[in-house]
């Protein structure tokens, strides 16, 4: 993670003051590896993590302030706050694209700053389910962007709205937001990183309705995208996007080898919520092939990366994973304390997807227990969300299941 600061500071300050600034503003966190014999669980480790701690931000902000042109002091203060997102410090990042506000105020002509300061914003609180404070942020970005007819920026903020909807579970709004942004950019000449993101997202969508053949092509496509243009970054995404595919197919080798990938460049780039995505998938798939002790290990690095983000979707996915595994292992008691908490976070979080999937699991263990009553509610309660987003193989599957009373 250093050397990316380093590249940062090196396009606006000569070597020596680079160096300098580097050296005191990146503390090092050493990982520890598990005490096991068990190779796999042995490749679990805490990632090495170089956290920036904004009030020393600002001594590289102060100096940059009276060195540089203005224009290249809001630039630099883009690529810090691009930074401390990709590397979970949400409180730096908002403290950086703040302060752009701060400095953009009243001046028309640096609109563009204001409105991806905007955007970056809304991103930031979106990844922390804060998602009126994000909305509220979209829209300014958008108000700008429209006035300036800039349909790359309303793309961009149009597959922002879509992720939100997506992580709150309502996938029919997600996709027609990823399409009118797709539709925006389809035959411009626009950035290539953002039309790549688009078609991942388009994947994700397609992946999790249940058109696979879709969802394929648009991952296919982006990852050679990104392959071109060497963006590690979002190739360890989707790395960990074809693994959950391949998890959904079955298909548990090939999606262990991708989530391994994804692992292995997140660690690089220092992309610590995809390796938190990653380590949730893997356990997942150790709870489906009974590899228990494996799975919670997973989970627990999981909520680790989870908690230092404060990705509480992310904790409430891992939670409900947790309660797989208990309910597994015949401890139902704790299979459902960690599953109504996984429910409960979901519920506040306003995540219907997440929701559904938890109350299915619900229903699984109350049938388990010999308590149909309560079984038949939370699957019931599972179908009609199915089913309102066109999965229609998950609504069958639990409509299969109530026949079986």
């Amino acid at each position: 993670m250093e050397k990316f600061l380093l590249e940062i500071l090196f396009e606006f300050f000569d070597r020596k003051t680079a160096l300098k600034f580097t050296k005191r503003n990146l503390i090092p966190v050493q990982g520890k590896l598990h005490n096991t014999s068990n190779q796999n669980a042995r490749d679990i480790q805490k990632p090495v993590l170089f956290n920036m701690i904004y009030e020393q931000i600002d001594l590289v902000i102060t100096s940059a302030e009276s060195d540089l042109p203005f224009d290249k002091f809001l630039e630099l203060l883009l690529k810090l706050g691009q930074f401390s997102i990709n590397t979970g410090e949400f409180t730096s990042a908002i403290y950086i694209y703040e302060k752009i506000l701060s400095k953009t105020k009243g001046k028309k002509e640096f609109d563009n700053f204001t409105a991806f300061s905007y955007k970056s914003l809304a991103d930031v609180f979106s990844r922390q389910a804060v998602w009126e404070i994000s909305f509220g942020y979209i829209r300014r970005a958008l108000e700008i962007y429209e006035k300036q007819n800039n349909y790359e920026g309303i793309a961009d903020c149009e597959n922002l709205i879509g992720t939100i909807y997506g992580d709150l579970g309502n996938l029919v709004k997600a996709q027609l937001h990823f399409e009118k942004a797709y539709s925006l950019i389809t035959d411009k000449e626009v950035n290539k990183h953002l039309v790549s993101k688009i078609k991942m997202n388009l994947g994700i969508v397609n992946n999790i309705r249940g058109d696979i053949e879709k969802s394929l092509d648009f991952y296919k496509s982006a990852l050679s995208d990104y392959k071109a243009l060497n963006d590690v970054k979002r190739i360890a995404e989707m790395y960990h996007n074809l693994g959950m595919l391949y998890s959904k197919q079955g298909k548990f080798n090939n999606a262990h080898k991708e989530f391994d990938r994804s692992i292995k460049l997140s660690k690089k780039v220092g992309n610590l919520q995809t390796l938190g995505f990653s380590y949730i998938g893997k356990a997942n798939i150790y709870a489906i092939q009974k590899e228990y002790y494996l799975g919670e290990n997973f989970a627990e690095k999981a909520l680790e990366v989870c908690h230092e983000l404060n990705d509480m979707l992310s904790i409430a996915d891992t939670y409900k994973i947790k309660g797989i595994i208990q309910r597994e292992l015949g401890n139902f008691e704790l299979s459902e304390q960690y599953l109504s908490t996984s429910l409960r976070l979901n519920k506040e979080l306003k995540n219907q997807l997440n929701k559904a999937e938890t109350e299915k699991e619900l229903g699984f263990l109350f049938k388990e227990t010999g308590n149909n009553t309560d079984s038949k509610k939370y699957f019931r309660k599972a179908k009609r969300y199915f089913t309102l987003i066109g999965d229609k193989e998950e609504s069958a599957r639990i409509k299969a299941i109530l026949f079986s009373y």
